[in-house]
């Protein structure tokens, strides 16, 4: 995994190890069906608070 943006990687250590693993195996190809994550970068982008 490329490190392109500190801040991201600092809430994803946060996360679990097998927390981290489902969200990486949580993906959905429209194409394939179900998918893996293989190649990723991270961005910590803002998070809206919609409610």
């Amino acid at each position: 995994m490329p490190v392109t943006d500190f801040q991201a990687v600092k809430k994803w250590a946060k996360i679990p190890p097998n927390i981290q693993q489902l969200l990486i195996n949580n993906v959905f190809c429209s194409t394939c069906g179900v998918a893996t994550i293989v190649d990723y970068t991270m961005y910590n982008e803002k998070v809206w608070n919609l409610t």
